[in-house]
This record gives C-alpha cells, sequence and structure tokens, in this order.
C-alpha cells in the first residue's frame, strides 16, 4: 500500500494530525477503562479524567463516541 501525503496542504495535514491524536486519545481512554482501579482516589479522579478525554475526543474527531 502506498500512501502520499501532500504536506503543502494545511487542510490534509489537519485532519491527518486530528485522526492520529483522535485514535490515541481514544486508546489512553480505553487504557484507563481496562485497568479499572477500584481505589476510591483513583477511581473519582479516573472519572474527571475520562470526562475530560471524551470533551477532547469529540473536539478533534468531530464525533460523540457515546464511550
Amino acid at each position: 500500500m502506498k500512501i502520499t501525503l501532500d504536506l503543502t496542504d494545511s487542510t490534509q495535514l489537519a485532519e491527518i494530525l486530528d485522526a492520529i491524536v483522535g485514535a490515541h486519545l481514544k486508546s489512553s481512554r480505553k487504557q484507563i477503562i481496562d485497568w479499572h482501579s477500584t481505589h476510591p482516589d483513583d477511581v473519582e479522579y479516573d472519572t474527571k479524567v475520562i470526562g475530560a478525554l471524551d470533551t477532547v475526543i469529540e473536539y478533534f474527531t468531530g464525533e460523540d463516541d457515546d464511550m
């Protein structure tokens, strides 16, 4: 498979970067959920982080992932 990128096209570059960042954020969110800490402090903090990630994921991907 060959992929050609026109790095002079700022729209294409922005879309690619948004997709990469969005994928990384989704992966980070999944990792937090999969870890599933049971300590009350961790649960509280993880809930805040997941909420923040949901907001940023929606911003970068333009979609509400309904995670």
